[in-house]
């Protein structure tokens, strides 16, 4: 997938994106900050930064001392988050609109680099972890969140689109962990650790929960196809919510990888 269809996809979601995605976007933004253990004061880096779900538990845990750089392919994305910026009043937090590929920082600069649910979308995944490495200070850590497997009421829409011999674009989205510690230590890190979650969220409504496939990168999946193909997929993904509707919403499994690795 090229880098131009990236930034196009993210642009024209930025002002809705995630919304009504039962927040778990935030959720896993935090428990991955949590386990990296940053300290007060360090410096760190949030690549793919999005809306903040890495960026502002970030922000919170390095303090006032501490800074933290978000940057994005999107330039729209970064316009959206520098406005929470401001209405946070984060002065300790700077965005920037960047290639993750072609990080424009002295060498040894950051304590920690994050990236939260992104390593499939970069068209070179050995290029942007040689990149993370260089920007990283000696012993520094590199930090990020993957899919384990697709969430599941996601999966189902992907197959369903796949059973019309469509291609979806994202054809490396997930990665096993023995491919993500091969990854890792190529590209040099060393004291590599994965760590496995799975967490059940609720969808509010069948409807409220389709809407939101529309506000990340699900769309990409979703919108070349034609009306007739996505008013079949949209019967049979509304059908499949109902199945799985309960008093406190429609049921979806996460199941994610936490992956660390040391410069």
């Amino acid at each position: 997938m090229s880098k131009s269809i990236i930034e196009n996809l993210f642009d024209s979601v930025a002002c809705q994106y995630a919304e009504n995605s039962c927040s778990y976007f935030q959720y896993f933004g935090k428990r991955l900050v949590d386990q990296a253990k940053v300290s007060l004061g360090e410096n760190v880096l949030d690549v793919a930064t999005g809306k903040g779900a890495v960026l502002f538990p970030l922000a919170d845990v390095v303090g006032c001392k501490g800074k933290v750089t978000g940057i994005d392919i999107s330039g729209e994305m970064i316009k959206e988050t520098s406005d929470l910026v401001k209405e946070k009043n984060l002065n300790k937090v700077n965005l920037q609109q960047m290639d993750a590929e072609n990080l424009l920082f002295p060498e040894n600069t950051f304590d920690f680099v994050f990236c939260g649910f992104a390593l499939f979308f970069f068209p070179s995944l050995s290029k942007a972890l040689s990149e993370f490495r260089k920007v990283l200070k000696p012993k520094g850590k590199f930090a990020f969140s993957i899919w384990k497997e697709k969430p599941s009421l996601s999966s189902f829409v992907r197959g369903e689109i796949e059973n019309l011999k469509f291609s979806t674009n994202l054809t490396s989205y997930l990665y096993k962990k023995e491919e993500l510690y091969s990854f890792l230590n190529k590209s040099g890190f060393n004291n590599i650790e994965i760590f496995e979650e799975a967490k059940e969220f609720y969808h509010e409504t069948p409807d409220k929960w389709w809407n939101s496939l529309w506000t990340h990168g699900t769309k990409l999946m979703l919108e070349n196809l034609s009306q007739k193909q996505l008013d079949i997929i949209h019967e049979k993904a509304l059908k499949r919510a109902n199945s799985l509707l309960s008093s406190k919403g429609v049921i979806e499994t996460f199941d994610v990888y936490y992956g660390f690795g040391e410069k």
